[in-house]
């Protein structure tokens, strides 16, 4: 099954990369983890990186661009190594960027999910201080939501 895993900058999604692997392997699961954001190292053994192939920070330079366009312009020159990033795991952890319009919106992000297979699942994560009203007192915490797409 492919995992991609989305969400805001800073709502876990690396975090629940690396844990839900070591507990997937724990349990005899074959795991692959596959860094998406070409702006960050990640906090896991990623079996891809598509820091290989586009590091933002020498888009920037580059492209005298700012993040934000640096980003988009990275995940457009990783689009062109899509099918080196693909794993074959029985579960594949994609961690994407926390600006997740990149692979929602835009023609590359989509051309890097295209060559994913008929098991996939989405999960997305919301950091719950940017909640605004609190129903009965809950403790709102980070959450996933998660949504299995064929």
């Amino acid at each position: 099954m492919e995992i991609f895993v989305l969400g805001c900058a800073g709502s876990g999604k690396s975090t629940f990369v690396k844990n839900f692997s070591e507990y997937l392997r724990e349990k005899g699961y074959s795991v692959d983890c596959v860094n998406l954001d070409p702006a960050s190292e990640p906090i896991y053994k990623a079996s891809k990186d598509i820091r290989q192939f586009v590091k933002t920070e020498q888009v920037m330079e580059e492209y005298r661009l700012g993040i934000n366009g640096a980003l988009i312009k990275s995940v457009e020159i990783a689009a062109n190594y899509a099918d080196r990033l693909k794993c074959s795991g029985e579960f594949v952890l994609y961690d994407t960027p926390g600006q997740l319009e990149l692979f929602i919106y835009s023609l590359a992000g989509k051309k890097i999910r295209r060559g994913t297979f008929f098991d996939l699942l989405y999960v997305y994560f919301s950091c719950g201080l940017n909640a605004h009203h609190r129903p009965r007192g809950l403790s709102f915490g980070r959450y996933a939501e998660c949504s299995s797409l064929s």
